[in-house]
């Protein structure tokens, strides 16, 4: 079966140094059903279905309706989560714009590779992916061809196939307001917080009172990224990784259960997990 994969981009800063890149990945014979699916939920949450909806401006409320809505679609999420502990000067310098953060494209590239890998192994083609319309889409183009070729600019060790021997088209779609951007913005805008405020909690520091709503609510998204599961539209995983050396600072793990699990069970001061 023919898959789309979608994508979209997300950091958090004020909790926990986190930036993203995640979203859905849904046959093609479903796409019209999801689609319908997240227009209909958003009716009920009390919204126009055709007004564009952000993670970010959305009430708890409608967040909660929403990731109930997810969690039944016939889709699969990925997500790439990376802390940035770089210095300052080097992460925010005063002229900075999206284009300038490298690590969203870092982050596109490992969800390239698990989509290289994970998704297509004994599956009919072609396969598709789909990204934000956004100032430095040209950049991210020239990463996709480049993994396309096989030329993985960073984790060659690891053998990732090409994209495409593994059947993805050649070109990386752009993709402006829809429900299928809707639902990635979703999916990785909420974890990513969760994430974060988890991650602030763990370490003591205050988090803001919408923050703490939204971090109840996004608990919803986490069956989304199982371990294992017997489900199998709910293949989802989740990979974290760093942007330099480790500094101690760092506290998600390459699972996402794992890292739960360990801030779950430190205490929630005085003490940090490494990768």
């Amino acid at each position: 079966m023919s898959r789309l994969a979608v994508l979209d981009d997300c950091k958090e800063t004020k909790c926990h140094p986190i930036f993203a890149v995640g979203g859905l990945v849904v046959d093609l014979e479903k796409l019209a059903d999801v689609e319908q699916q997240w227009l209909d939920g958003k009716t009920s949450a009390g919204l126009q279905p055709d007004r564009h909806l952000k993670f970010a401006n959305a009430a708890p409320e409608v967040c909660r309706a929403l990731f109930g809505v997810i969690g039944r679609m016939p889709i699969q999420a990925l997500a790439v989560l990376l802390e940035d502990f770089r210095p300052r000067r080097m992460r925010l310098p005063s002229s900075t714009t999206r284009r300038d953060i490298y690590v969203y494209r870092q982050a596109f590239e490992y969800a390239l590779q698990r989509l290289s890998r994970q998704f297509t192994e004994g599956s009919p083609r072609p396969h598709l992916v789909a990204f934000d319309q956004r100032d430095d889409f040209a950049e991210l183009e020239e990463v996709y061809s480049r993994c396309y070729r096989g030329d993985w600019p960073v984790g060659k060790e690891q053998n990732w196939p090409a994209l495409k021997d593994v059947g993805f088209t050649a070109g990386l779609i752009r993709l402006a307001h829809g429900p299928l951007h809707e639902i990635a913005d979703f999916i990785v805008g909420g974890l990513t917080l969760f994430a974060g405020v988890r991650c602030a909690k763990h370490r003591g520091k205050a988090v803001d009172e919408g923050r703490r709503a939204k971090h109840d609510v996004c608990r919803a998204i986490v069956p989304l990224f199982p371990r294992r599961s017997d489900n199998r539209r709910r293949l989802g995983w989740s990979v974290v990784t760093h942007t330099r050396e480790l500094t101690g600072k760092e506290l998600l793990k390459n699972k996402l259960e794992e890292w739960l699990d360990a801030l779950e069970r430190a205490p929630a001061v005085g003490r940090t997990e490494g990768r």
